[in-house]
């Protein structure tokens, strides 16, 4: 009786095993028939895309001028400018006519205040001597009674005092050396302004490159600002006066104030261009920041969907199906592995 169970046992393991086989063998067939098919199809869809697209080229030969030339037309309507490109061109124009405002102002101060604006020429020398000596003030010009304020000399002008001129070169130095950094923050803001409206396809890198000319117009307007600042001395500074006092024309001085006036307007500007650069540094830099983190995650995003957007609906069947499969496989070998191992005697 045992003899017979092992032998039906043995029968049925075989005819298993065939099904086993057949079912793989019909799955493969299966799948090779159905690759096949695909690529059979995708090769006719690009025969037809092709012949499609050839047809369309030789139909379109005839129009093609004509296309061209309204593509010209409109080419540059296409690609919109972003609006923080915008903002920034603005900002920098307003930079731009602070600047030019305030240098304005300094030349208008440094045509009024002359590079020495204490110095008596020839004919206010003579006339200052000979109220002078008379001890008389007639109505441009207030006279001290000191007969000894102004010594004349023969072929030097008029005496001054040594330290006091050489304060007023320094000055003189430091108001050039000013004029000449504001000079070039103007072209440096001039090639900003050029700047802001190119090269914006990136964010992150267009707010960076603003950002840097930023920084760099700052430090060059402090540097400016403070040269003119301390020449500012200059105005305070008449190495022609004595001791005793000085005649001097009421008219030279009354200029002498006014550039004060319009020199203390300048720096005005200036400082506040200062102020407006310090605050685009600050702004560009977080804009900068944030663009960055947006396209880090923007990347991350795309990478993270790109593993599964790759895998279609059929290609997630068939990884379960064949999971399916090989579980089964697994099962019916471990049954007639139960099946042909023979039993013990009791």
């Amino acid at each position: 009786m045992a003899s017979k169970s092992n032998f039906f046992s043995k029968i049925l393991s075989f005819f298993l095993v065939l099904i086993i086989i057949g079912g793989v063998g019909f799955l493969g067939y299966k799948l090779m028939v159905n690759k096949n098919m695909n690529m059979s199809m995708n090769m006719g869809s690009q025969s037809d895309q092709s012949s499609s697209s050839q047809d369309q080229m030789n139909m379109s030969s005839d129009s093609s001028s004509q296309d061209q030339m309204n593509m010209s037309g409109s080419g540059n309507n296409e690609k919109a400018i972003p609006q923080y490109v915008t903002n920034q061109v603005n900002t920098v124009l307003q930079d731009k006519e602070e600047l030019d405002k305030s240098v304005k102002i300094l030349n208008d101060t440094l045509q009024i205040l002359t590079l020495d604006p204490y110095a008596v020429d020839e004919k206010n020398q003579s006339q200052d001597n000979a109220n002078t000596n008379s001890g008389q003030a007639t109505n441009n010009t207030i006279t001290n009674t000191n007969n000894n304020q102004v010594n004349a000399m023969e072929n030097m002008g008029t005496t001054y005092d040594p330290n006091k001129m050489q304060e007023l070169h320094n000055g003189l130095y430091k108001i050039s050396v000013g004029m000449q950094l504001i000079n070039q923050l103007k072209d440096n803001v001039d090639v900003q302004m050029e700047q802001a409206g190119v090269n914006y396809d990136n964010a992150s890198q267009y707010y960076q490159n603003q950002y840097y000319m930023t920084v760099q117009n700052k430090t060059k307007l402090v540097e400016a600002l403070t040269y003119i600042n301390d020449a500012s001395t200059l105005l305070n500074v008449n190495p022609y006066i004595s001791k005793d006092g000085a005649v001097y024309d009421r008219d030279r001085m009354e200029q002498i104030h006014q550039s004060v006036y319009k020199l203390a307007e300048a720096v005005g500007g200036l400082s506040k261009l200062n102020d407006d650069f310090t605050k685009q540094t600050v702004s560009l830099g977080n804009l900068s920041q944030n663009s960055q983190n947006s396209m880090n995650m923007s990347q991350m995003n795309q990478s993270s969907s790109s593993i599964f957007g790759n895998m279609n609906l059929s290609t997630v069947a068939n990884i379960l199906l064949i999971t399916f499969i090989v579980i089964f496989i697994v099962s019916i070998f471990g049954f007639i592995g139960r099946l042909l191992k023979p039993k013990e005697a009791k």
